[in-house]
């Protein structure tokens, strides 16, 4: 410690401080024969939440990893430093993974929420300075049916109301959210009073199927909300990338939207007005991909029309399609040809089908023999899953597909390029049984076959497993319910 001393100075004590460009400039005036201390600088304690904050999931459910990270006032980090973690609300639990910090003055914490609905609180206490993590258990969401899309996910609740969580650039959401371009973690009510009996997604936009039959639409290509298809009265319907289909009574195919890959099967331009699908049989059921289209005839026959680039129609493909191509810079470049159908042909299934599941690009069916047999992503010929028998409500998405066994239980396996899934089915983590599976481009989703809770995995970069978080993951977690309660 420097001693200040002067005979000179008979001033009263006079001490300033002043931190100027990083460097701590002291001014001590002493009274005669007083040595006086310069003021020690002390470093105060801050504490960052950097991961952890606001999560809400269903009680007793683990949070993500909970990182904290501890600075002084100017933020220089600490480490070394004790750190305690406490529950202080919710009745929790924690286990801490750093009880001092390390690196970059971090420490970090495994959180599981409490058993009951509502608010949970951990307390994070280094030196003097506190803060405080919070998360929401919030009750699961029971429901009739989900659509799953690319990055939200839709779902029939009880009472025929329609939900959606995810994206909502092009308004994926139907005006449940205020703000176009953000995004929702946990359900909101589709922008309309009309009840459905059906919906369906498969990419950025989502149909349902009124009460009276009628189609109504929301999301990319209906940024405006909810948007009626009048004129037509169906029974079924599905959707693909800009595309969209129906069934009509009697099994008569519509499709209308994009057409750069003939994926209406009649034509070559673009429509808003729902076409006849040409040479299509009546069909029992229908399934879209993102450029293509299949439906199964009452006697287990399958019809695809649209792209065949990759194999997605199971069948040589007559016509050519041109798709006009950008470089880096957003300069045309030469467009690239692919093979397509203008029209429904037969897939090359020798098997009886039961059940149709159209991926992003390709699909898979179960068959009478009680084998799944899947086409496209590259496998233009219809092969036999190995290990896949005894298995149906198959659900596919662009690179996993799903299928139950008697018990509900789900049994999945992956295609080249996909989740680390092997390409036998495995048995899907979680212990939960399903009575429904669907898919939509890297998600998929269940009802449990209990309680009709609705299940999400996959893909999560804008909340669309409805979590909660933005965490991938491949085991089921239960989408969230927040206050108020959904009606």
């Amino acid at each position: 410690m420097r001693l200040i001393h002067s005979r000179r100075v008979r001033a009263v004590i006079r001490t300033a401080m002043v931190l100027r460009r990083g460097v701590l400039i002291v001014a001590v005036a002493c009274t005669k024969d007083s040595p006086v201390a310069a003021p020690v600088y002390e470093p105060q304690t801050v504490i960052t939440i950097l991961q952890g904050d606001g999560a809400r999931l269903s009680p007793a459910s683990q949070a993500d990893t909970v990182i904290v990270r501890v600075t002084d006032q100017f933020g220089s980090r600490r480490d070394g430093r004790p750190v305690k973690w406490t529950v202080t609300s919710g009745r929790g639990s924690v286990a801490p993974l750093d009880d001092v910090t390390f690196g970059d003055g971090v420490a970090r914490a495994i959180w599981t929420l409490g058993p009951d609905v509502g608010a949970n609180t951990l307390v994070v206490t280094s030196d003097t300075a506190s803060a405080t993590v919070t998360a929401d258990a919030a009750a699961p969401f029971q429901v009739m049916s989900l659509a799953p899309g690319a990055e939200q996910v839709c779902a029939l609740a009880n009472g025929g109301r329609a939900y959606c969580w995810g994206a909502n650039y092009s308004d994926q959401l139907g005006g449940g959210s205020t703000l176009i371009g953000g995004l929702s973690k946990t359900p909101v009510r589709v922008a309309t009073n009309l009840t459905f009996s059906a919906l369906a997604s498969k990419a950025h936009h989502t149909c349902g199927l009124s009460l009276a039959g009628e189609a109504v639409c929301w999301g990319l290509g209906y940024e405006s909300g909810p948007t009626a298809i009048s004129g037509f009265r169906f029974v079924a319907l599905t959707t693909g990338f800009r595309h969209t289909c129906a069934l009509a009574a009697g099994g008569v195919a519509y499709c209308w939207g994009e057409n750069a890959s003939a994926q209406l099967g009649a034509g070559t331009s673009a429509t808003s007005v729902p076409t006849r699908v040409a040479d299509a049989p009546p069909f029992v059921s229908i399934s879209a991909g993102v450029g293509f289209t299949c439906g199964l005839t009452a006697d287990g026959r399958v019809f695809c029309w649209g792209s065949n680039e990759v194999g997605e129609l199971g069948a040589t493909a007559a016509d050519s399609c041109v798709a006009p191509q950008w470089d880096d810079n957003g300069d045309p470049i030469e467009p690239r040809i692919f093979s397509c159908s203008r029209r429904a042909i037969q897939s090359n299934v020798d098997a009886r089908v039961t059940q149709i599941a159209a991926g992003p690009s390709g699909t898979c069916a179960s068959t009478v023999e009680q084998t799944v047999v899947c086409w496209g992503n590259l496998a233009p010929a219809p092969y036999t899953v190995a290990g896949a028998t005894d298995l149906t409500g198959i659900a596919k998405d662009d690179q996993l597909a799903c299928g139950l066994d008697a018990a509900g239980r789900a049994w999945c396996w992956g295609f080249p390029g996909g989740p680390p899934w092997s390409s036998k089915p495995q048995l899907l983590p979680g212990g939960i049984t399903f009575k429904t599976l669907s898919a939509g481009w890297g998600v998929l989703c269940g009802t449990s076959a209990q309680e009709s809770i609705a299940y999400c995995w996959g893909r999560n970069e804008s909340g669309q497993l409805g979590d909660g978080t933005r965490s991938e993951r491949y085991q089921p977690l239960p989408v969230q319910v927040l206050s108020p309660a959904i009606p």
